[in-house]
């Protein structure tokens, strides 16, 4: 008996994983040494299965918090530079 979910919030897990051990490999910050926090800016579905597994989340990455801000506000500049909200 499988669960679609649980496999999808799995596998958003191990892709941010993977993401955090990438950023951390190009600052040349091992993971054998903790670091203090990560600031996670993604989608709100992405946020909530992070929360959902945080404990997990912070031992499979060796951090000792996540930050997860609500999610930011979508713009892009125009070649102005004023700002303009996506519209399809």
């Amino acid at each position: 008996m499988r669960d679609i979910s649980v496999e999808a919030d799995f596998d958003t897990l191990f892709k941010c994983v993977s993401l955090v051990n990438a950023a951390r490999q190009t600052a040349k910050l091992k993971r054998r040494w903790p670091l203090r926090t990560v600031v996670v800016v993604a989608p709100e579905n992405v946020t909530k299965v992070l929360q959902s597994v945080e404990d997990l989340f912070l031992e499979m990455t060796t951090l000792k918090a996540s930050n997860m801000p609500p999610q930011l506000r979508s713009t892009r500049k125009t070649k102005a530079g004023s700002p303009q909200s996506k519209t399809k």
